[in-house]
Formats: C-alpha cells, sequence, structure tokens
C-alpha cells in the first residue's frame, strides 16, 4: 500500500485559533511558508470585517493552510516524502510558537491506495499488453518505489523503447530497462528539495559509502566539521530528515552506549549523480 494522493493527508489541529495572528502576512511568512512573501489566500465576501470563525484558507508553494471554527488544517499541496517532512515541520513549528494557544485534539486525514486499485489505474494508462500486465509486473515495481509516479514514468520510458525497437506494443524487457531509470526518479526529485547545507552533508555520506557501507554518525560528524560549520544537534536534524525522506536509513546499533549507524539507500555513485 501507498499514500493516497487523493484527497490529500492532512493535519488537523483542534483548539482556539487566533485568526489575526495565524493570518498576519509577517507571521505567516516567518513561521509558515518559510520566507515565502507571495501566496494566495481566500476569505468570506460577505463581510471580511467579520472572518473570525469563518474559514479562512491561505495556500502557499507547498502547503494549504486552512482555519475553520475550532480547528487549523494543514494540507501539503502534493504527496512526496519531501512535503511531508515540511509538514511535520511546520505543525511543530507552529506549536512551539503559539504556545499559549488551548490545543485539545490532534489528528491526520489519509487514505491509502492498494494494489488491487493500483492495477486498474496502471492499466488504463497504458498500451502494454494483458499478459505482460497479468504478471503485474508494473504495479509490482511501482508498489516497491512507494511512487505512483514511478510508475508513469517507467510507462513512459517503456513506450519509447518498444518505439525504438519499432514495436507497436510493450514487452516485459521494455518495462524491466526503463524501471532501471525510474527507480531512481524518487532520489532526483528529493534531492531537488534538500537545501546547501543539506546537500553537502549527502555528498559527504555517498562519498563516504564509496568506501565503507555503513557510517557510524559520530565519527561522520567529526569529519564533516572540519569542512563545515555545524552543531551536532543541527547535524542530527539533517540526519533524521534524510530517514524520513528515505535518501538513508538511520538504525541504532548496541555496544558501549547507543551507536547510530548510517547507510545510504541508493549507490552512492548515483546520488552524487544526482547531486551535480
Amino acid at each position: 500500500m501507498k499514500l493516497h494522493s487523493q484527497p490529500p493527508s492532512t493535519v488537523v489541529l483542534v483548539g482556539s485559533w487566533n485568526t489575526s495572528i495565524l493570518f498576519n502576512p509577517k507571521w505567516l511568512s516567518k513561521y509558515v511558508f518559510d520566507g515565502q512573501t507571495e501566496y494566495e489566500i481566500q476569505l468570506p465576501v460577505d463581510n471580511i470585517s467579520r472572518s473570525q470563525g469563518r474559514r479562512i484558507k491561505c495556500k502557499g508553494n507547498s502547503l494549504t493552510i486552512e482555519l475553520l471554527p475550532g480547528r487549523l488544517n494543514l494540507i501539503p499541496n502534493e504527496i512526496t516524502e519531501a512535503s511531508l517532512y515540511e509538514l511535520q515541520e511546520i505543525t511543530q513549528r507552529i506549536c512551539d510558537t503559539l504556545i499559549h494557544t488551548p490545543v485539545c485534539a490532534f489528528g491526520i486525514n489519509f487514505s491509502f491506495i492498494s494494489e488491487r486499485e493500483l492495477f486498474p489505474k496502471m492499466e488504463n494508462l497504458s498500451i502494454i499488453p494483458k499478459e505482460v500486465f497479468g504478471e503485474e509486473i508494473v504495479v509490482e515495481k511501482t508498489l516497491a518505489c512507494g511512487d505512483l509516479r514511478v510508475g508513469i514514468d517507467l510507462l513512459k520510458r517503456a513506450t519509447l523503447s518498444a518505439e525504438r525497437a519499432a514495436r507497436r506494443s510493450i514487452e516485459r524487457e521494455d518495462i524491466c530497462g526503463a524501471y532501471e531509470i525510474s527507480k531512481y526518479l524518487h532520489l532526483s526529485y528529493t534531492v531537488r528539495t534538500l537545501k546547501d547545507e543539506e546537500r553537502q552533508i549527502l555528498r559527504f555520506f555517498a562519498e563516504r559509502s564509496l568506501k565503507e557501507s555503513e557510517m557510524n554518525a559520530g565519527e561522520v560528524f567529526k569529519s564533516i566539521k572540519e569542512s563545515l560549520s555545524i552543531g551536532y544537534t543541527r547535524f542530527y536534524e539533517i540526519v533524521k530528515k534524510m530517514d524520513a525522506l528515505r535518501l538513508i536509513n538511520l538504525q541504532y546499533r548496541e555496544g558501549k552506549g547507543r551507536t547510530r549507524v548510517i547507510t545510504l539507500r541508493y549507490e552512492p555513485a548515483k546520488v552524487l549523480e544526482c547531486l551535480l
């Protein structure tokens, strides 16, 4: 199963939210939209002066914030690992900043798409013969990556492969060949969302992984600190973010205390290629 993109996942905070604070442009830019100064606001047109207690929406580049009587909704504009991680950070930032706001409940609304639902969706998008789809190879590889975009990109590349071979239908070899490229779609998209500091650390992980597959977090931090001005708290925040984004695996190993071990989820060469 994977997260369904429609309807989008929504974080719901039930409490007594103050419209004057939440929809102050400077406050929104600083605490919600990470410095973004242009965004779309939807207000009730019947009486703007009485907007307190009415539905108000504010849409930024990656997130929509919606205020209703007694509840605040935070909705990502698209479902990706990066947008969900950003949603988590913004939710925490709002709660940490508005500490005097009474919050009585918290929840997350989401839905999943199963293999049974995904199969006809992928089949309708393609001209792949029934016997190839009967093996469910496209669905299997799409679910393995956990991203419907991989399946769509896979179909596109497999179609081009068949076209180059002057065939009128897609065969299994086209799909398997296309998958070798499409499976890195998540890596490519996610790397683009990283900040410069995060990209530098990911590059260090990749370069070090060429020599050793498992990295001790403490030793890695000491090496990174020699070339990058960063504290351990910030370093560990970035490591946890990369783990949440499925760029690395962060595991704990018992020994003298709890040792954090970092491993890349992708081949180091591919990571370095995406960082160019």
